[in-house]
């Protein structure tokens, strides 16, 4: 379908030679692309070498807002219309026929190299990515912080795509919606796109640096943080022709000296940025402007400045042109051999991933791209079909997207089975039918053969602890889960971040045997202690950590609450370099906050943190899996993985105030150890699961039944 005719203004925008623009292909866009995707994937090999080299996604944001604003601009100036049927088949013949074949073969991969544990996770993916929606399913798993903590799948650079391709969908229709308005106001169209491409700019880079500060994991992923990025391109392809005929122009030398700083910028950013950085957010203004330096400097061949000898060599070319599908071959190796070598890469197998993802891309280029994106038109056609287009990506994508459902049920099936196993072991366990299930095995004093083995069948049954119960609010602020019987005399309350919510399946169970009421008071990445230091960790400083940091101080007491169990995960602030003096400041901190509730006749009990899995095991679950021992998996260095607690040193010896330290039953003089009794430790990171919690209970609740049983100044 083409929509009606939209007169545009008589004035002709094509840039013109001096610029050169209106070469077929643009050279400095070739390099940037190649330049783009050579920091992806250096990144993606050597992180640490180029810890920003993620900036090379946000370069090929700004390249596609240029060249389709240009090419959409050059239809509406010829036709007044766009043929939007047209123009978004052209977008699936280059686009789609690639993205599909590079994920049935890391569907198949998947299901050849990795564990059932990793199954799940990765087919959700991949059906999103099928659907170009994978940027929401990590924006919203981002904001999930269990789910933020697993591992990458191999279909993760998907996102990107999908950013890209929800332009794609959007835009044509936004200037064409500009083109009509332009028309009713009886107004020339290059203005009036212009307008709406600076509103929508304006309104997606603020949003952007908001939505960063707030919540920088989702606001990577999210396309509304990005489409300021699209409009840049779309902003500069607006106004290169007016551009062309400034003196910018003549201004070769300065041009050329303008291309170099661009490139240098955006590499620089590849260098200087690192994960921590907030992106992308006011910073990506850099790699944005730079690239759009670049594609404005254009054409620098006649200055002996110039970079154009080198950014139109071959090789630099080649690059650019095969950049789409090295973007999407180079990712799932380096996410799926680890799991067929059973070691992370080494830098021969780091060098074979370069070598094999540009020789895959090229064949990609040549046998898929290429033969789909321009097919012969039959020659009695007055104009192209598009139907078979359209059908050829619903099919593919109803076939990936129900091949990944039916994984994902497969295995699902399988969870059951093993969740019911669990729990019958778990029941016979906290019964002390068991007495080597889970933490029994180094807690109780039974000889226990299987003390840091796994058993195959629980594998699949180790999940994430998350609450998901209704919330109370106390004093008009202070939020908690509540479990348990709600009209029970008994109120036990389970404070602090995560790693204290992580506890909440052992109180669940404890407070189904004794009739308790359970109040689950949980701010993710916040430390629970007085808000008297400055922390080096920037959630921890959020409005909403203090105020929570706050309430458990002033709200808390007034609660009703009979006794508090709390934990953090608070090693990691030596981890992060902090001193001694501030460490004793930390435990000053959670000496003040604990006063307060003993002050209250509320009994404290601390439970010093995990160790959690060093960062080259991964995912335990998985890493467990996957594992051809038995005995003592996936374990880890002691001196890499045990810090200095601050709770510990705060809760010793401190009147009434109980110190649970089981440091030494996770861990033995040299490693500590990701399975324990049969079950798996740790599930999302370094979150204790769900069914190691279970069997945690009967160790938990001595403790809380003597705090109940005696008065504050007693417990120590």
């Amino acid at each position: 379908m083409t929509l009606p005719r939209i007169e545009s203004s008589p004035v002709r925008h094509a840039a013109p030679p001096s610029l050169g623009h209106d070469r077929k292909k643009l050279a400095e866009v070739q390099a940037l692309r190649a330049v783009a995707v050579g920091l992806v994937i250096v990144f993606h090999l050597w992180p640490a070498h180029v810890p920003g080299g993620y900036v090379g996604v946000d370069v090929f944001f700004v390249i596609s807002g240029f060249l389709i604003t240009a090419h959409l601009v050059r239809e509406l100036d010829a036709t007044g219309s766009v043929d939007l049927p047209r123009f978004w088949a052209r977008r699936i013949r280059r686009l789609l026929p690639a993205a599909v074949v590079v994920l049935v073969a890391t569907l198949a991969a998947v299901l050849a190299l990795t564990p059932q544990a990793a199954w799940q996770r990765t087919v959700v993916e991949i059906a999103a990515a099928a659907g170009y929606v994978l940027n929401w399913l990590l924006a919203t798993n981002a904001v999930d912080y269990f789910a933020a903590e697993n591992a990458a799948t191999p279909v993760q650079h998907y996102w990107s795509l999908s950013v890209e391709e929800q332009f794609y969908l959007v835009w044509p229709v936004l200037l064409l919606g500009l083109a009509v308005l332009a028309r009713r106001r009886a107004g020339p169209l290059h203005p009036w796109l212009l307008r709406g491409v600076l509103l929508v700019a304006g309104a997606s880079l603020a949003y952007s640096i908001w939505f960063t500060s707030v919540s920088p994991s989702a606001a990577y992923f999210s396309t509304l943080t990005h489409a300021w990025e699209f409009a840049g391109g779309a902003i500069l392809a607006l106004s290169i022709a007016r551009l062309a005929t400034t003196r910018w122009a003549a201004m070769v030398r300065t041009r050329a000296l303008v291309s170099i700083a661009g490139f240098a910028a955006i590499i620089v950013c590849g260098f200087t940025l690192t994960g921590a950085t907030p992106f992308p957010g006011w910073i990506a203004l850099v790699p944005v402007t730079a690239t759009l330096a670049v594609i404005a400097a254009a054409d620098t061949s006649r200055s002996l400045w110039s970079p154009m000898p080198l950014l139109s060599a071959r090789p630099v070319q080649l690059v650019g042109d095969l950049s789409y599908s090295a973007y999407l071959w180079h990712w799932p190796p380096i996410v799926l051999l680890p799991f067929a070598l059973g070691r992370p890469l080494s830098l021969p197998m780091q060098l074979a991933v370069l070598v094999s993802t540009f020789a895959a891309a090229w064949a990609s280029k040549r046998f898929v791209e290429d033969p789909l994106r321009a097919p012969r038109r039959r020659a009695r056609a007055p104009r192209p079909t598009f139907r078979p287009v359209y059908a050829a990506a619903a099919v593919s994508t109803a076939v990936l997207v129900a091949t990944s459902g039916a994984v994902w049920a497969v295995v699902d099936h399988r969870v059951q089975e093993a969740t019911q196993t669990a729990d019958a072991q778990a029941a016979a366990g906290a019964a002390g039918l068991d007495p080597c299930f889970g933490a029994a095995a180094v807690l109780s004093d039974a000889q226990c053969e299987n003390r840091y083995s796994f058993d195959p069948e629980l594998v699949l049954a180790t999940t994430t602890v998350t609450a998901d119960e209704p919330r109370t609010t106390f004093g008009g602020r202070l939020q908690a889960f509540e479990y348990g019987n709600r009209d029970a005399d008994t109120v036990v309350a389970v404070v602090g971040d995560s790693h204290a919510g992580h506890y909440v399946p052992a109180v669940r169970a404890l407070a189904e045997q004794h009739d308790w009421r359970v109040l689950l008071f949980r701010h993710n990445n916040c430390t629970p202690s007085a808000p008297t230091w400055q922390s080096p960790v920037d959630t921890d400083m959020s409005d909403s950590c203090q105020q929570y940091r706050r309430d458990l101080m002033e709200v808390l007491p007034g609660v009703g609450v009979d006794v508090v169990l709390t934990s953090s995960v608070a090693p990691r602030y030596q981890q992060l370099g902090a001193t001694d003096a501030e460490l004793e400041e930390i435990a000053a901190a959670f000496r003040l906050t604990w006063q307060t509730w003993v002050d209250a006749g509320i009994p404290v009990i601390v439970l010093a943190d995990v160790p959690g899995p060093a960062a080259d095991v991964g995912e335990v679950r998985e890493c467990v899996a996957q594992a051809e021992e038995t005995e003592a998996p996936c374990t880890s260095p002691r001196d890499e993985v045990v810090g200095h607690d601050p709770m510990v040193p705060a809760a010793r010896g401190m009147p009434g105030v109980t110190l649970l330290d089981w440091t030494d039953a996770y861990c033995d003089a040299e490693v500590c150890h990701s399975v324990i009794g049969g079950v798996v430790v740790y599930s999302g990171g370094a979150h204790i699961s769900e069914l190691f919690a279970r069997s945690l209970a009967p160790y938990i609740g001595p403790h809380v039944l003597q705090a109940l049983g005696s008065p504050p100044a007693a417990r120590t």
